[in-house]
């Protein structure tokens, strides 16, 4: 309501720049503090929320295919997750609101990746697993664009690696060693953007690449 308050302020007094510009900037810095103030609230809950999910090793190990369903304890976080959106979205203007749910997702997006693959080594079917809560999780974000999982890129690859063929795995396991083993950095740099760029990793940086695959051995 505050944020909707000064908006409207701004919208205002937008049409005398001349007199209001020192005002204008004052409101849309305050209006920046308090969108990164409900980013952080709302990332804060989920990632609450969340700490079961990621710390529970046995949701990551060998895992029938027949059990691959959507996490309980994950589709609690998403199910708060999806209500503070929808709140949100009922007292932000809609460009401000855009603002905001993007910068959620991108938060989510590096915190799930990173907690998911420092925390576990994952075995059989446990990579359908989190494809299946990373779908759900996309989900959410389905009324506010047509493509939500351009908003989570990290995510998006993460989970292709980690649903690559073993022997693939040992592959890429052995080149990036290759790499980390040059002793001229200049050349390591651009082997490992080569890599990347053959196997379509945009996001990931090599060493993101290693820790994934690291936790499929």
């Amino acid at each position: 309501l505050i944020v909707c308050f000064f908006v409207h302020i701004a919208q205002a007094i937008e049409k005398d720049q001349s007199v209001f510009e020192e005002s204008i900037v004052s409101f849309q810095a305050l209006q920046e503090r308090i969108l990164r103030s409900m980013v952080s609230a709302v990332g804060t809950k989920f990632v609450e929320q969340c700490e079961n999910y990621l710390m529970t090793r046995r949701l990551w190990q060998n895992v029938a295919e027949e059990d691959v369903v959507l996490s309980p304890a994950f589709c609690d976080a998403i199910t708060i997750l999806r209500e503070l959106l929808g709140t949100l979205q009922d007292y932000l203007p809609h460009t401000l609101f855009a603002r905001v749910w993007q910068r959620i997702a991108a938060r989510l997006d590096t915190f799930i990746a990173e907690q998911v693959v420092e925390n576990h080594q994952f075995r059989a079917g446990a990579p359908a697993r989190l494809e299946m809560d990373v779908n759900a999780l996309f989900l959410v974000f389905q009324p506010y664009t047509a493509d939500p999982k351009k908003f989570f890129p990290t995510l998006k690859e993460t989970c292709w690696i980690l649903n690559l063929p073993m022997d693939q795995v040992k592959q890429l396991t052995k080149r990036i060693r290759m790499i980390e083993a040059k002793t001229d950095k200049e050349v390591a740099q651009r082997e490992g953007a080569e890599l990347l760029r053959s196997h379509a990793l945009h996001r990931v940086t090599v060493p993101q690449l290693a820790a994934t695959l690291r936790c499929l051995l």
